[in-house]
């Protein structure tokens, strides 16, 4: 091969067919080169689409986009829970001095009562002096309750952060799958807006995983019943078609073209109802019993917590904190992390699988009800014929 020759390539990344052109190099126009480099960028886009947008691609975009959203809620909102802090500490000081203030108060009120000569300055009757405590508790109660407002839990310098690491990854995740537990949410209205962008992308992103996973698990499970729970089936069929042939003319199970079977083809089996539920069952029992490690709860608590997130209900009485906690910093608390949100995620799309395979099923029972009623539409197939001019016969050019 002549080294000073450079094979090149049709117009729009397209090779042409039949031959290549050599060229030299010196003679290749610049609008060529381009359409040369064009190509590539567009062979190496479609590879980076196609990465991208695979089952794995679409679940690390989706754990990076999550870790970005988590980060950003504590930007947003750290600041203003800051000042949620800050204003409640001053409302449990103004509190303590007041309840000091009322005591120190009582105390010498009461004395007065006992020494009369030392405390002869109040000159306060005993019906008097209780009308005053019962108005000065009756605001003291007043004040601790305008400080709930204000999160005044009895204490000055106790506070539970919300806007943790643990608690925004779970917030996002709850976003994005639509749950909601509602165990915080944004305050600020750039917190706000954030959320609703955030919501828009975040959501668009979980519907196309789900829909690519789905659709992953729905055809792995067909061809997992088709295959091994109709195995049995399939074989006494085929000893029956192949009793009047010869041996090396029967047709055995493992020469079947999956996916297009003479019989019971795996593209257009049905699953049963039973086999979906089994399905279901089996998932939640997993989580269930995961949960209640990770989580120190009972297996009925699991059990109604993983129902809840399945179908997205998410009431937010029970959250799963532990199994979101990364504040260690250790492997095993992010394995758990991811682990734990793989099972929400995967769980929403086995569970919406079953269900819409389940509809095919009823679909398909309705449809055989209707037409065995009378009800129904007969399906007609017609053959396509390919109708060729006839050759003219050498008597014909005779004549």
């Amino acid at each position: 091969m002549d080294n000073n020759k450079t094979y090149m390539y049709g117009e729009e990344g397209d090779a042409v067919r039949g031959a290549r052109i050599g060229v030299d190099e010196e003679d290749v126009s610049p609008m060529v080169k381009k359409n040369v480099k064009r190509s590539k960028m567009k062979g190496a886009l479609k590879v980076v689409q196609e990465i991208l947008f695979s089952n794995l691609g679409l679940l690390i975009i989706i754990i990076v986009f999550s870790v970005w959203g988590a980060e950003m809620f504590i930007v947003l909102e750290t600041p203003a829970e800051r000042e949620r802090y800050e204003a409640k500490v001053e409302v449990a000081k103004k509190i303590s001095e007041d309840f000091n203030f009322l005591v120190n108060e009582f105390q010498r009120q009461v004395g007065s009562f006992k020494n009369p000569s030392i405390y002869d300055e109040t000159n306060i009757t005993q019906e008097n002096f209780e009308k005053y405590v019962e108005e000065q508790l009756h605001q003291l109660s007043n004040q601790i309750i305008r400080g709930t407002e204000s999160n005044y839990d009895g204490s000055i310098e106790g506070w539970t952060e919300e806007w943790t690491h643990t608690n925004s990854l779970l917030f996002v995740i709850t976003i994005m799958t639509t749950v909601g537990y509602g165990h915080i949410y944004p305050s600020t209205s750039q917190g706000k807006m954030f959320l609703m962008i955030y919501a828009m992308v975040g959501i668009g992103l979980m519907v196309a995983f789900m829909a690519k996973v789905g659709n992953f698990y729905g055809d792995m499970l067909k061809y997992m019943y088709s295959r091994i729970f109709c195995r049995p089936c399939r074989i006494v069929r085929y000893k029956i078609e192949n009793q009047h042939l010869r041996r090396k003319d029967r047709r055995q199970v493992h020469q079947d073209l999956v996916g297009e079977e003479d019989w019971m083809p795996t593209d257009e089996v049905m699953i049963p109802i039973t086999i979906n539920l089994v399905v279901i069952l089996g998932f939640l029992m997993m989580g269930a019993y995961m949960y209640r490690e990770l989580e120190d709860w009972d297996l009925m608590s699991s059990t109604y917590f993983c129902f809840i997130t399945m179908t997205t209900i998410g009431f937010g009485d029970m959250v799963p904190y532990k199994s979101f906690d990364i504040t260690s910093g250790n492997l095993s608390s992010y394995i758990t992390t991811v682990f734990a949100i793989s099972y929400l995620i995967v769980g929403m799309v086995v569970l919406s699988m079953c269900i819409s395979l389940m509809q095919d099923m009823m679909a398909m029972k309705a449809s055989a009800l209707a037409k065995k009623l009378g009800k129904g539409k007969d399906r007609i197939s017609l053959d396509v014929v390919s109708v060729k001019a006839r050759k003219p016969l050498k008597s014909d050019s005779t004549n």
